[in-house]
């Protein structure tokens, strides 16, 4: 009898080369060696056709002729199957692409070498001896590739690895599946574990590389471990991570490396463990935790290998000088010259960076200038100051400095800074770095861009992380894994430029915004922090989008979760930017404030108390609550009342009176009535500007005593003027008299 086994705790690389195996070797049993991964048994059971697997006490293994083991060479590793291992004339068949070890069984055939997986292997012999495969099958072998070589980011991904890939993709092998499998969100029992090892991580430096230790303990073995490890490392950004599992009977490693300084592989040999340079695991038994710690300590010092720091000059350039020659005003191209000037004479180095230069490559006008100097900022910017007139303000503590120069410009000047984050969601703790560092904290690649100013480089477009790629790619990119886990307002950022740009992020960016939500790192903002985000993007000439990816991400919940994105609010959100448009003189005219407009959209079904306890929650300010509760009160009463067929100027002033600019273009909105329409804009442009002539002290010398008639009769005159009833300085003295006849 021929048995195909491969190793305990099965990942999909192991279940494919066991099919393919299978397709090798057709009259072969196959079984699955204890109990697979969770992710590999929610694949099973939706595919249960696909291959015939027998449990092993199905299996009499004293009967066994033939094993074929793939994806180990480990007795110990192979379950019940190495029973067999004792039987006369066993002929032993392997097909493994990890390092050899010590301990390792040998076959009379024994295929392995550099390869990412060992579905690779199987592969190219599937190839070669032309044997057909289905499209669910390509899917899975092309699974097993993708999962063990990091979709081909990790070190050990060989060329045949693509080869191998890119022939499934021609059997049919379908890649959104793939994608599911290798990129799933995280489950409600992984969120509460990585809150768990996020708490319990301790990070320690070896030979200068950076390694984090997480020691816990379990009543039983945790199915979630292994998925989860793999997600906090990429949160994180970690590059070695080793996590220590103590149950009753026995402690697991689980290790993940991207870096070829520390081979987890080898490290856990060490515990009569293994696996690839990238991924390993280990599982002891007689040792305590602390014993174990130690031990892997040691083993860290004498193994780890510290890494040659990358090129820095290997970057992306190219000279955008006549764009900034094009595209700017002569007083802002000069100002930048001499800055750059500047910088030369006195040995700094100065560039723009940020919105401006994401602005510039775009064609957008934005002449908010940004500048970072190698060097001491706050000493160029008074140098610029000297040189240019105006004043400096400088926040020492920071580096930083605004530059205020002739004809109202505004410069922010920052020494080139790196910044690290003492805990998720907290202000940024900053010391002095390069212009990649300083570049490198900034949210989105996009935003990540310089462009240098001294003369011999002047124009030059320094990119780090491929900002100019995902621009003309419309992609908002994070530049690292922990970027909203250290400031959750990026979520926000990320989303409006989404809807400011018509851009997209890209599968990752929005991987880790949903492991962000799902770890509720809003709840580590302050309201403060969370108002400003929200008036920013209800602040953008036309908010829908960012509004409706809001909604996707249920973000709209944390403003109230009452908030429904309905039909009615949709199309609310539609056409007021025809409103605006119609009113931009007056809005302009009045400072009226275009968020609080959207945000009388959103609120539009909550109750007066729930609006009111909502702006006070969030710290909103008096003139600010205000305007949103007066957009609320009364609304329906008013609506009615502008709705009857005749008005008088009068009833109309007062119906509207007191009422905020943003309010009333809401009750526009609302009613998408052009007569009414007209009658606010009656009201807004004439009749709130008439004024009377007759005051106070003319009432006195007309012989009325002060009191509270003066407001009557003032108010009653207004109206009358409205009215049409007077119209004159004099007509004003009579209306007095005929209606306010002196005791």
């Amino acid at each position: 009898m021929d048995l195909i086994v491969t190793h305990i705790g099965a990942d999909f690389d192991a279940l494919a080369s066991l099919v393919a195996a299978k397709k090798i070797y057709p009259k072969a049993l196959a079984v699955l060696a204890g109990s697979p991964d969770k992710d590999v048994r929610e694949y099973l059971y939706k595919k249960p056709h696909l291959i015939d697997l027998k449990k092993e006490k199905e299996v009499d293994f004293k009967k066994v002729k033939r094993l074929i083991v793939v994806d180990t060479r480990l007795a110990k590793r192979i379950g019940e199957a190495k029973e067999a291992l004792n039987n006369r004339g066993l002929i032993l068949h392997f097909y493994d692409h990890h390092p050899r070890t010590k301990g390792d069984l040998v076959g009379a055939v024994d295929i392995g070498g550099r390869y990412g997986a060992t579905a690779t292997i199987l592969v190219e012999l599937i190839k070669k001896k032309r044997i057909k495969i289905s499209t669910e099958e390509a899917t899975l072998l092309a699974l097993g590739i993708y999962e063990d070589t990091g979709s081909f980011t990790f070190p050990s991904t060989t060329p045949a690895d693509l080869k191998a890939a890119s022939y499934l993709i021609t059997k049919g092998a379908n890649l959104n599946m793939v994608s599911d499998f290798i990129r799933r969100e995280l489950t409600k029992n992984q969120v509460k574990l990585l809150n768990k090892l996020l708490r319990l991580e301790k990070r320690i430096k070896i030979n200068g590389i950076e390694i984090a230790i997480i020691k816990l303990k379990s009543s039983g073995y945790i199915t979630d471990l292994v998925a989860t490890v793999h997600r906090l490392r990429d949160i994180e950004n970690l590059e070695t991570i080793f996590v220590l599992l103590e149950t009753k009977e026995r402690i697991r490693i689980v290790a993940r490396s991207r870096i070829k300084a520390v081979n987890v592989g080898k490290i856990t040999q060490a515990f009569g463990g293994g696996g690839h340079a990238t991924a390993a695991s280990a599982t002891i038994r007689g040792m305590e935790l602390r014993e174990v710690e130690k031990k892997l300590i040691e083993v860290l010092k004498s193994k780890v290998t510290p890494e040659i720091a990358p090129d820095e000059s290997l970057l992306f350039k190219k000279n955008v000088g006549s764009l900034l020659n094009r595209n700017l005003p002569s007083k802002i191209t000069s100002l930048l010259a001499e800055a750059g000037r500047i910088a030369e004479e006195k040995n700094f180095r100065v560039y723009l960076v940020g919105g401006f230069v994401r602005d510039l490559l775009l064609g957008v006008e934005n002449f908010d200038v940004d500048l970072v100097v190698e060097g001491d900022g706050i000493s160029f910017a008074r140098y610029l100051v000297r040189r240019a007139g105006g004043k400096v303000t400088a926040h020492k503590r920071f580096g930083t400095a605004v530059a205020t120069l002739p004809g109202g410009i505004k410069v922010d000047i920052v020494t080139a800074r790196k910044e690290f984050y003492e805990f998720p969601a907290a202000l940024p703790t900053v010391k002095e770095g390069s212009l990649r560092e300083d570049l490198y904290r900034r949210d989105f690649t996009i935003n990540a861009m310089a462009v240098r100013l001294n003369p011999k480089h002047y124009g030059e477009l320094v990119d780090f992380f491929g900002g100019w790629k995902d621009l003309k790619e419309r992609i908002v990119k994070v530049l690292h894994n922990e970027s909203f886990i250290e400031d959750p307002t990026r979520i926000f950022r990320a989303i409006r430029f989404q809807g400011r740009y018509g851009f997209s992020m890209d599968r990752n960016t929005e991987r880790l915004v949903k492991d962000a939500l799902r770890l509720k790192i809003f709840r580590r903002l302050s309201k403060q922090r969370l108002r400003e985000e929200i008036i920013a993007i209800l602040s953008e000439p036309q908010p829908k989008n960012a509004i409706l990816r809001l909604d996707k991400f249920r973000i709209l919940k944390l403003i109230h979760p009452k908030i429904r994105l309905s039909q009615e609010i949709k199309k609310d959100l539609q056409i007021v930017k025809t409103i605006f448009s119609r009113f931009a003189s007056l809005l302009k005219e009045e400072d009226g404030k275009r968020w609080i407009v959207h945000f009388l959209i959103l609120v539009q079904k909550l109750s007066i108390l729930e609006v009111k306890n909502l702006c006070n929650n969030f710290r909103l300010s008096r003139e600010q609550s205000r305007k949103i509760v007066k957009g609320k009160e009364n609304l329906r009463e008013i609506i009615k009342k502008l709705k009857e067929s005749e008005l008088k100027p009068s009833f109309l002033y007062r119906t509207l009176q007191g009422l905020p600019v943003e309010a009333l273009l809401f009750i526009v909105l609302k009613v998408r009535n052009r007569l009414i329409e007209k009658r606010v804009y009656q009201y807004l442009t004439k009749m709130r500007k008439v004024r009377i002539r007759t005051t106070g002290d003319k009432l006195k010398k007309m012989g009325y005593k002060q009191g509270p008639l003066f407001k009557k009769i003032l108010q009653e005159l207004l109206w009358a003027k409205l009215d049409g009833i007077v119209k004159s300085p004099s007509s004003e003295t009579k209306f007095v008299f005929d209606n306010f006849p002196k005791d």
